[in-house]
């Protein structure tokens, strides 16, 4: 929630920066946002990597030993105008 509120307080400060005309106050708006939203993806990607890793490991090595089956048909074909 607190990074989430940075994130909406930045949108917010780029929004009212980009009204005006200065460079350097759009940049750092810019900067600060893209800082906001980076600690939103590594908390976020803290998340997944808690997720136990053992459950996808062993569904992986059940796939390589059986492969799944489809029916797929290996075709050629001739496109026919009219």
């Amino acid at each position: 929630p607190a990074d989430k509120d940075r994130i909406d307080s930045g949108i917010r400060d780029l929004e009212s920066a980009l009204k005006g005309n200065d460079k350097s106050a759009i940049d750092s708006r810019i900067a600060a946002l893209s800082t906001a939203a980076q600690k939103l993806g590594e908390a976020m990607q803290a998340d997944t990597t808690g997720a136990p890793q053992g459950a996808q490991s062993a569904e992986g090595a059940a796939d390589a030993d059986h492969p799944k089956e489809d029916d797929v048909v290996d075709a050629e074909f001739k496109e026919v105008k009219k």
